[in-house]
């Protein structure tokens, strides 16, 4: 558990609230949550991940499992990409939702029109916001009493059943394998232990999450892994928001951090995925041949690495933003003309004399330092 969380998320397998709200809103969103809590109400909140794991998969996971979604509107939830994300996954997966309104924000129309029909409850005091969300809350959200994690019904004393020594062996094996991941984590140097984490703020998403890894190996790992539909690097980092990747005076950045060029030389670590928006920028990335399996990508940003042949690109059908700010000088734009979704190029001043087919194309392009 991470240091200033007031409670344990519940890690159990039976019915649980799922709490969606932005960090900035901790302060409340803690009162309320740790009032429930104390009430034996099993409550599930991002607190309870661990570093170096696969954030977003993490989340999707255990919003899918839970059997109600808690929503905390505010006007930083409504500027957290996180959060929108969050409230779009209850609404595709029909998940059972309740909003409570944290202040007197703006509701944008299609948000609003997406929790038309679910319950809001408007924050007063934590004392009656929490008396009001406990009325709408089914008992199968209770647990027996230890920690609000136990079983929702009392037991008959008896004889033990198979499910008890099933349940008493699997503790007993999770807790051994716990205590040695633990003890390899502590006895391996510090070069491999998990990526560093952080969540910073730009200009437009105040919770950008950043997962720094020591090395292009322990990047691709990582990558193999994930089944994001949204995957945006920088050199060695993964961040959560692309627009936290700039570009200043020639070198990168993601926020205010200047970040070296990393080591990822291909894109085969993303052949078989499904994904729709991609950023590898300030790589060492020459050939861009697997992207022609990438077939839904609208988003795809490729700067920063030294590329001449584009042609592939050409191939996404879906393809409508395209950067390639800082490639090759020596790269073709023309074969880029006759794509029929692509609408914006942005590019960098030594490419501008060749982007006249692009141009007359009716692909808007625009320049960047």
């Amino acid at each position: 558990m991470k240091k200033g969380a007031p409670f344990p998320p519940y890690m159990g397998g039976e019915d649980y609230l799922f709490t969606s709200y932005a960090h900035k809103d901790s302060d409340r969103v803690f009162e309320i949550i740790t009032a429930l809590h104390r009430d034996k109400y099993r409550v599930w909140y991002d607190e309870g991940i661990e570093v170096g794991v696969n954030w977003p998969m993490v989340v999707a996971e255990k919003l899918l499992r839970s059997a109600r979604v808690m929503i905390f509107i505010s006007a930083n939830a409504i500027a957290s990409q996180n959060c929108m994300r969050e409230i779009n996954y209850s609404v595709s997966q029909r998940k059972e939702m309740l909003v409570i309104l944290l202040d007197d924000c703006k509701i944008p129309a299609d948000l609003e029109l997406q929790l038309s029909v679910v319950k809001k409850i408007r924050y007063s005091d934590t004392a009656r916001t929490v008396a009001e969300i406990e009325a709408c809350l089914d008992d199968s959200l209770i647990g027996d009493g230890v920690n609000g994690y136990g079983t929702t019904a009392a037991k008959k004393r008896g004889s033990l059943s198979l499910w008890h020594v099933l349940t008493v062996v699997f503790l007993l094996l999770f807790a051994a394998a716990v205590g040695f991941l633990l003890y390899r984590m502590k006895n391996q140097p510090a070069a491999k232990q998990a990526p560093a984490q952080k969540i910073i703020s730009t200009e437009t998403n105040p919770e950008v999450n950043v997962s720094t890894f020591k090395d292009a190996t322990a990047l691709t790992i990582a990558l193999k892994a994930s089944e994001d539909k949204y995957i945006f690097l920088c050199g060695n980092s993964m961040v959560s928001d692309a627009s936290a990747i700039v570009r200043k005076g020639g070198k990168w950045y993601i926020g205010e951090d200047a970040v070296p060029t990393g080591g990822i030389t291909d894109l085969s670590v993303f052949q078989g995925k499904m994904i729709e928006q991609l950023a590898v920028v300030n790589e060492q990335i020459t050939t861009i041949a697997e992207l022609s399996a990438l077939t839904e990508l609208t988003y795809l940003d490729l700067s920063g690495n030294p590329i001449k042949d584009l042609s592939v690109i050409s191939t996404l059908p879906k393809l409508e933003t395209l950067r390639i700010v800082g490639i090759s000088a020596d790269a073709d734009l023309s074969v880029l003309a006759g794509m029929k979704s692509l609408a914006k190029v942005y590019i960098s001043y030594e490419l501008a004399a060749s982007a006249k087919p692009l141009v007359d194309a009716g692909i808007e392009v625009i320049l960047k330092q």
